[in-house]
């Protein structure tokens, strides 16, 4: 996907819309490059997928709760 940092948008849009930024993990096949840092760790768009993730965890599965009950 080709990027181009010059492109603005009135609001936000979805994470693969957003031709203006790079993220953590992108591969980078040619062409140079300067980049700003905007989020680290759990701030991150992966660090948030983690969060959802961990709070999926600590949830006990549906057949263990009705078993509780």
């Amino acid at each position: 996907m080709e990027k181009d940092a010059q492109v603005t948008f009135d609001d936000e849009p979805v994470l693969g819309d957003q031709i203006n930024m790079v993220f953590a993990g992108t591969a980078v096949t040619r062409g140079n490059a300067h980049a700003c840092v905007t989020a680290t760790g759990m701030q991150t768009e992966v660090g948030k997928i983690t969060g959802l993730l961990e709070g999926e965890k600590k949830k006990k599965p549906r057949w263990t709760r009705r078993w509780a009950d």
